[in-house]
C-alpha cells in the first residue's frame, strides 16, 4: 500500500481507497462497541495518522485536521452514525432477539467499585440526547429516528 500512498494519484481516489481498505478494517463490528472518551480520542488520533500516511502528508507540514479531512467526518462521528443506524434497525425487527437484547440492562449481581461501565443504552443516550424509554419509542418510528440522526449529524458538522 505504501507505493499507492506515495504515488501521484488524485486525492479523491486515495481517499476512496483509504475508506474502502483501511477504514473498513478499522471499524469492523464497530456498531456494537461502547466507546469511552479516551477510546474516542485514541481512535480519532489513529485515524488521523493513517489518513496522513495515506495522503502522504507529514505531520511536520503543520496541516490542520480541517484541511486534512476536507469533507470526511472524523471516525468517531462515523461510528456514531453507524451505531444509531444499527440500533434503529435492530429495534424495528421485533421478531429477532436483537430487539430484546438491545435495551436489556442487567438488574442482578453486585456493583463493583468505581464508576459503572458504559453500556449500550448509555451510549445511545449520549449519541441522541434522549433517555432510555424515549430512545426505544423513537427507534420504532423510522421517520422520527432518521430525523434525530439527521439533527445530530448537522450538530456535529
Amino acid at each position: 500500500m505504501d507505493k499507492i500512498w506515495k504515488s501521484n494519484l488524485p486525492r479523491d481516489l486515495k481517499i476512496k481507497l483509504f475508506t474502502t481498505t483501511v477504514e473498513s478494517v478499522l471499524t469492523y463490528g464497530a456498531e456494537t462497541w461502547t466507546i469511552t472518551t479516551k477510546m474516542r480520542k485514541a481512535m480519532d488520533g489513529c485515524y488521523t495518522r493513517l489518513l496522513r500516511k495515506a495522503l502522504d502528508i507529514s505531520w511536520q507540514t503543520h496541516t490542520t485536521n480541517k484541511e486534512l479531512y476536507g469533507n470526511l467526518l472524523p471516525i468517531s462521528e462515523r461510528l456514531r452514525i453507524r451505531r444509531l443506524k444499527f440500533a434503529g434497525h435492530c429495534a424495528r425487527s421485533e421478531e429477532e432477539a436483537a430487539s430484546i437484547v438491545l435495551m436489556w440492562q442487567p438488574k442482578h449481581g453486585k456493583r463493583t467499585r468505581g464508576a459503572p461501565k458504559k453500556d449500550y443504552i448509555k451510549m445511545l443516550a449520549d449519541d441522541t440526547g434522549l433517555t432510555g424509554p424515549d430512545i426505544k419509542n423513537c427507534m420504532l418510528d423510522r421517520a422520527v429516528w432518521r430525523a434525530i440522526m439527521g439533527v445530530r449529524l448537522q450538530e456535529s458538522t
